[in-house]
């Protein structure tokens, strides 16, 4: 097969006028809907929230394939509303008529339950759900690819890519905007539309035939929006009861916040909730509590009500907090004479590492987040919260006697197993284990942690732990956070999904390959891998370092962004011409990353954690971006390069679940073995010296 450095024909392009415009907007726009869809389809489909990063691969893969199929000059884009309304019904479809089953496999959990279903509902398993969501979205990415590859042919490489980035970036910072001012995801789509009209060809009936499909299904989602509250990370919806109020995040029970005042303690409802809130205060008389995870303020008023003079209570989500604030009667936020209340809007795990304080008894609320770490991540990880690093922290606010709780509803006997386990090696004593068997409400487990040779645990409450043990290997920790997870192996449905992703991937990639005949670039599609392995990397460590906030995701994706803007200032003025050099920059820092845990520079203190961090994580990403452009400025087929490198990077997206197996850590490897392979390409493709400027077509 050929590299396209041996093709003697150039992309096909249309007029230069407007061009970079042109491609801003299809950055914009590609970027734009990306994120919107992320955030729209797994609010209103269960299985989807937990596979999230399926969107963001169908993406890239999209993308990819439009930029491979440039060559067609009939405008494919016409036919992305199509694809995005069949999105938007398979999505209605699966939210009020399918329930979605895992399928039989008892070592991993994920929160699929479902209570008080209508009569004639079916049961789908979910590889065929997932498949069916990454195949519709990656035909609508293709047919918006085009558009963006058809202008991206007509400028010269790094220039046109400098403005995707930009465009990107901007996307990026738009969406992130209205998700800050919680807009509602009418006003997404409106936006995107209004974008997409450029591209459609009004001058032609079926340009407008396209933007009234597209309309349709804008109302569509209007329709559906109803009363939710989109919050930076879900969408809430919640329903006001006599002695509670129930808030639920996309599409699941998330918690319930009871009324737990004195004169409502006669209700059963209320004092089954009390007496599980108030198991904590037998062993301890805290004046000062920290609850992480406060939600709508639950842990808050038991606290109040048992005397805690100072309260600090940490919950990730404003729109929640807010929801406690105004719409619980306990009041749990409002100041009064008894005790000072801080509300702190806040990553649990960001908040331990840099809080200096100490503490009678920290709270672990029931934390299961609902939600990805980030867009890219294959599983939940509760933030890294139950992990062995983040309970150590816990321990370290302790103050002397101090005691630790952890509330949980354990769904699978081994979960309880791991807790234990990892509560045993943190604080090398068994736990006082009160395990709630037969009373599912809210939570059915509480470990107790701590305590003082003064003031013990009692015996036979510890003794519940001594038969409890779980593998050393399978404990969460920052490496390997599964706590859902019951052995170290891809599991079948994940299997099966990445399978047929790959066969629609061949048959999308390889198809476009064969009518166009314009050959493929394996040194862009290896680069691709590795990058896309760098991104998830990066934000998973800033995580860990900064917490796993909606801001510190923006931040690090757009500081990438602009970390590739950089390189592409710096290539254009001083042009590399041997870039093995750059390979052996981001060969040597990854193998530095795989050989140093990020848990040896989180134990450093002061400035001098971010600055080891930052670079960490900064330098492989630009020196990545330096040899994606110096090669990307080298070549004379640039659709056929950049279309390889997005197809690459959803290969490294799915090569991301490898991590369930081997860790965090081994993605380190994983990304060196990509670019090892790029170079090796690079070296029997690629000519060392810069050819001439490519012709450029108007």
């Amino acid at each position: 097969m050929k590299s396209e450095s041996q093709q003697q024909t150039v992309d096909p392009a249309p007029p230069q006028r407007f061009a970079a415009l042109r491609i801003f907007g299809a950055a914009f726009l590609i970027l734009f809907l990306e994120l919107a869809l992320i955030r729209w389809i797994p609010a209103n489909v269960r299985v989807v929230s937990y596979f999230s990063n399926l969107v963001l691969l169908a993406c890239f893969l999209g993308m990819g394939v439009g930029c491979l199929l440039a060559w067609i000059r009939w405008p494919l884009v016409r036919t992305a509303p199509v694809f995005f309304v069949a999105l938007l019904l398979l999505t209605r479809y699966f939210r009020d008529q399918q329930v979605v089953s895992l399928a039989s496999h008892d070592q991993v959990h994920l929160w699929l339950q479902y209570t008080d279903l209508p009569p004639g509902v079916k049961q789908i398993g979910i590889p065929p759900v997932l498949s069916l969501f990454f195949a519709t979205a990656s035909l609508m990415f293709l047919a918006l690819g085009h558009a963006f590859g058809r202008a991206f042919a007509s400028l010269r490489a790094l220039k046109a890519y400098s403005v995707d980035i930009v465009g990107s970036l901007v996307g990026t910072l738009g969406f992130a905007a209205m998700a800050w001012f919680e807009t509602p995801p009418w006003v997404w789509f409106l936006t995107a539309g209004l974008v997409l009209a450029a591209y459609l060809g009004l001058r032609s009936w079926m340009g407008w035939v396209a933007l009234a499909v597209y309309a349709a299904g804008t109302f569509l989602v209007y329709q559906d929006c109803g009363d939710s509250i989109w919050s930076r990370y879900y969408r809430i919806t919640w329903t006001k009861r006599q002695f509670g109020l129930t808030v639920n995040v996309n599409a699941s029970f998330h918690q319930m916040a009871v009324d737990m005042r004195p004169v409502n303690t006669d209700q059963p409802l209320v004092k089954r909730t009390l007496q599980k809130f108030s198991v904590p205060y037998e062993f301890v008389s805290p004046d000062r509590v920290l609850i992480l995870g406060a939600g709508t303020g639950n842990d808050v008023v038991v606290a109040k009500n048992n005397g805690a003079r100072h309260i600090t209570a940490v919950e990730i989500d404003p729109a929640i907090a807010q929801l406690g604030i105004e719409q619980n009667n306990a009041r749990p936020y409002q100041k009064d004479g008894q005790a000072e209340v801080r509300l702190v809007i806040d990553d649990a795990r960001s908040f331990l590492k840099r809080c200096r304080e100490q503490f009678d008894l920290i709270v672990f609320g029931t934390l299961d987040s609902q939600a990805l770490l980030s867009g890219v991540s294959s599983l939940r990880l509760e933030n890294f919260v139950y992990t062995r690093e983040c309970w150590t922290e816990a321990k370290r606010l302790l103050a002397p006697g101090g005691v630790m709780a952890t509330y949980y509803s354990v769904a699978q006997p081994w979960i309880l197993d791991k807790l234990v386990t990892m509560s045993r090696a943190v604080y090398q004593r068994d736990p006082a284990l009160f395990y709630f068997e037969k009373d599912q409400f809210l939570f059915n487990t509480i470990l107790l942690q701590g305590g003082s040779a003064a003031r013990p645990l009692p015996d036979k409450l510890r003794g519940y732990a001594a038969d409890l043990s779980a593998d050393p290997s399978l404990i969460p920790t920052d490496d390997w956070p599964f706590l859902y997870l019951n052995e170290r192996r891809v599991l079948p449905d994940v299997a099966w999904v990445i399978g047929f992703g790959l066969v629609w991937t061949l048959l999308l990639a390889g198809g476009s390959q064969f009518a166009s005949q314009r050959g493929f670039s394996p040194a862009f599609f290896l680069l691709g891998a590795g990058f896309m392995l760098l991104e998830a990397k990066g934000i998973t460590e800033m995580s860990l370092l900064f917490g796993s906030t909606w801001t510190v995701n923006v931040m690090v994706i757009s500081s990438i962004l602009l970390m590739i803007l950089l390189a592409n200032i710096v290539i254009t003025v001083w042009p590399v011409r041997r870039v093995e050099w750059l390979f052996a920059g981001v060969l040597i820092c990854l193998a530095l990353r795989g050989l140093l845990p990020i848990g040896e520079i989180l134990q450093q203190s002061g400035p001098m954690t971010t600055v080891l961090a930052v670079l960490r994580v900064g330098a492989p990403v630009f020196f990545a971006a330096l040899i994606f452009a110096t090669l990307f400025s080298r070549t004379t087929m640039t659709t056929v390069a950049l279309g390889a490198n997005l197809v690459g990077a959803m290969a490294g997206g799915f090569s991301e679940h490898l991590s369930v197996v081997w860790g965090f850590r081994a993605l380190d490897w994983l990304a060196f073995a990509f670019y090892s392979a790029a170079f090796l390409s690079v070296l029997a493709f690629q000519p060392r010296r810069s050819p001439p400027a490519a012709t450029q077509l108007s």
